[in-house]
């Protein structure tokens, strides 16, 4: 594993430095602050909103959950996993958008959400409850679908899945992953790496709504600041009321695990659980890992999806095992669900190819463990 983001200032590569300043601007910053000063006093060293927050993550559970059954009910003994990303408490809306396309063309299985529970991020923790659901409802085969962060988190649960139980894993794909921080846009790895080393330093923050709202606005402060390094007031306040309306739904991650995402994707090393997932492979069945990026009319601002997406299969491709990249035309990454549509046909033309490679991994799997001895030869062969 990585270093984590916890290291003091002089030891780490963001230092603090005037320069950086510039990608948010004065004027920008002045936004900020601003925010804070209507935000901060309302709450202001609130020991019952950090309490509050506190007993939400010790009350945190991870669960799985059924969102779709498979379509022939003879498939019921598969499932595919969707693990959402960054800010996400579940991948709930994001199955029932997602997981009818990758049915009908990927691998016709049950559709089930990963759903974090504002519980502290553990990939041990994401992998023994899949392990259990494979147990408690006679599943033999299990494929994880990854979006963003989720994608990192996909990787790690793969390799300890494999390491705790016998269960195949024919895919693990990946939307729009960042292959750790350096697979993030430029802008958007700084705003998060300045966000992450406060948070660092006051760990305190995490359960503390106000800050919550303040670094939100850090991350977000391209959609109200104008070329010129200004903001616009009226944007301003439209994204101060989002984030305000973001945080108090069930669906988005409390501050504590939206750091923990930001953690899982700067510490899991995806080559590494690549690597391992190949051996452990060798004894079993082989996964074929696919990368969905951002096609023609679309431009994915937070991710450098085509860098990713070339190291990730690279990665495979090294480890001896296969993976396919596609792209979405018109692809948003914090909105995939305006192209529903436009993921279904990606899936539709990855869908061959992964089903192809996937049986040719069973071939291999199915020769080792039952080689062809002469008794299975035809008489006249023999």
């Amino acid at each position: 594993m990585k270093e984590r983001l916890t290291e003091s200032f002089e030891k780490r590569q963001v230092r603090a430095n005037p320069d950086r300043w510039k990608h948010f601007g004065h004027k920008a910053l002045s936004a900020v602050t601003i925010g804070s000063s209507i935000i901060t006093p309302i709450n202001i060293l609130s020991i019952e909103n950090i309490n509050e927050n506190i007993e939400a993550v010790e009350n945190g559970r991870i669960d799985v959950s059924v969102i779709l059954e498979a379509i022939d009910q003879s498939n019921n003994d598969k499932a595919v996993v969707f693990i959402n990303g960054f800010n996400t408490n579940d991948a709930d809306k994001m199955s029932r958008d997602l997981g009818p396309g990758y049915q009908q063309y990927i691998q016709d299985a049950q559709v089930l959400s990963l759903s974090y529970g504002n519980a502290p991020l553990s990939t041990q923790g994401i992998a023994e409850e899949i392990v259990q659901m494979t147990i408690d409802m006679n599943i033999n085969e299990v494929s994880l679908m990854g979006y963003s962060g989720g994608g990192n988190i996909a990787h790690d649960v793969n390799r300890l899945i494999r390491r705790m139980s016998d269960v195949e894993i024919p895919y693990t794909l990946n939307i729009s992953t960042a292959n750790g921080l350096d697979g993030l846009r430029d802008a958007t790895k700084e705003q998060i790496e300045f966000y992450s080393e406060v948070i660092s330093h006051f760990p305190m923050l995490v359960y503390y709504d106000p800050a919550r709202i303040i670094g939100e606005l850090m991350i977000r402060q391209s959609h109200f600041t104008n070329d010129d390094g200004g903001y616009d007031p009226e944007k301003f306040f439209k994204v101060l009321g989002d984030i305000n309306d973001d945080i108090n739904d069930p669906d988005y991650a409390k501050t504590s695990l939206a750091y923990d995402q930001l953690q899982a994707i700067e510490n899991i090393d995806i080559q590494e659980a690549i690597n391992e997932s190949a051996e452990q492979g060798q004894y079993g069945l082989q996964t074929v890992y696919g990368y969905i990026g951002t096609g023609k009319g679309g431009y994915d601002y937070v991710v450098n999806d085509k860098k990713s997406g070339k190291e990730i299969c690279g990665y495979a491709e090294e480890a001896g095992v296969h993976c396919v990249i596609q792209n979405t035309p018109n692809a948003v990454h914090t909105m995939p669900q305006l192209t529903i549509e436009e993921y279904n046909q990606t899936f539709k033309q990855m869908g061959e190819v992964l089903q192809s490679l996937a049986a040719q991994e069973r071939r291999v799997f199915e020769q080792r463990n039952h080689p062809i001895t002469q008794s299975d030869l035809p008489i006249a062969i023999q």
